[in-house]
């Protein structure tokens, strides 16, 4: 429908209604959409279900539960589904035929083959620093495909603006530049003495309101190695904000000597409050 800012617009100056809009469409998918009707509704963005949320509409225990939400996600029509073909082609209908069949449309991207690899190479860096300029390197040497960095850049943002992906950006925790993935630098000494700048990583940078939350992953704990790997990072951190660590399994949250929170990750999936053990 052309024009149907002002049709809505037009809805808006009569007094006894409320307006609701959904959409999928290119137009509806991009954040263009907020700008048209500024300062006179509210946005409210519908995620896929969380863990919890499918756990609860899931017939089946605790680790099935877990398995499916793995392999298929928290799309609501996933979830009703009970043929894993049937699955498998709604995503893919979906992936291909509204997200980037709508990418393309909207910003009427000519070379759709690459950004299609594009999407795959991003999906399997998850939690991985990525830039433009490695992706371009990447496409030259392994695929023998021009795809210039700007390019890159510009297509990154295309699917972050259609909400197919979202920027987890760097974070200088001692130096409190932004959030999201946070990198600590500290200096130790090397096998031959010389003192050397090392950066330990935190996986997750939390930020609610006045309350900070510093978070590591850990498939599991149970060596010093492996201690030693996901804790130093939090020792080095230079506040008192909480720290926890996510293992595997159903463990109940306690803390270690160090005061740090260590829980499994059902207990984090499954509870509203995880985060305030």
């Amino acid at each position: 429908m052309p024009r149907f800012e002002e049709v809505l617009n037009s809805l808006l100056r009569i007094s006894n209604i409320d307006v609701y809009v959904t959409g999928s469409s290119s137009k509806f998918l991009s954040s263009d959409i907020v700008t048209e009707f500024r300062g006179r509704g509210d946005e409210v963005r519908i995620y896929p279900l969380s863990f919890a949320e499918f756990y609860a509409a899931f017939d089946g225990d605790y680790d099935d539960a877990w398995e499916e939400y793995m392999i298929y996600g928290g799309l609501p029509q996933v979830a009703q589904f009970s043929v894993e073909r049937q699955k498998a082609e709604y995503l893919n209908n979906i992936f291909t035929n509204v997200y980037i069949k709508d990418v393309v449309e909207q910003n009427r991207i000519q070379n759709v083959d690459e950004i299609g690899t594009l999407v795959d190479m991003l999906a399997s860096a998850i939690g991985a620093p990525t830039n433009p300029t490695k992706i371009s390197n990447t496409f030259k040497s392994e695929r023998g495909i021009n795809y210039s960095n700007k390019t890159i850049s510009n297509h990154i943002d295309y699917l972050a603006e259609a909400f197919l992906i979202s920027k987890a950006d760097r974070y200088d925790i001692k130096g409190r530049k932004y959030v999201d993935v946070g990198i600590v630098d500290v200096f130790a000494k090397n096998s031959e003495g010389r003192r050397v700048h090392k950066q330990l990583e935190v996986d997750f940078v939390a930020n609610q309101g006045s309350q900070r939350y510093y978070i590591q992953v850990a498939y599991d704990m149970t060596s010093e190695e492996k201690q030693t790997q996901e804790l130093n990072s939090f020792r080095n951190i230079p506040d008192s904000f909480k720290k926890i660590v996510i293992v595997n399994g159903t463990k109940k949250p306690w803390r270690n000597e160090e005061g740090f929170v260590i829980m499994g990750m059902k207990y984090f999936l499954l509870n509203a409050d995880s985060l305030e053990f």
